[in-house]
């Protein structure tokens, strides 16, 4: 009785397993677009880059301050 328990448990398990490794396949993917967007722009616009990153820098550090 416990084993087809278990059976039944790890045949509703194995399309959520399936799911999940097809989510994380899709993830990795739209990482690493991301990213190779984000290095070709920064290559593209160093200048702006900095300043973002100065902008944000101060603003985070305003928000965590208060």
């Amino acid at each position: 009785m416990a084993h087809q328990a278990v059976d039944k448990a790890a045949a509703s398990a194995a399309p959520a397993v399936d799911w999940i490794g097809e989510q994380g396949e899709s993830l990795n993917a739209t990482q690493k677009k991301l990213v190779s967007d984000a290095s070709a722009y920064i290559a593209a616009n160093p200048l702006m880059s900095v300043g973002v990153a100065v902008l944000a820098g101060f603003v985070i550090s305003r928000v965590i301050r208060n």
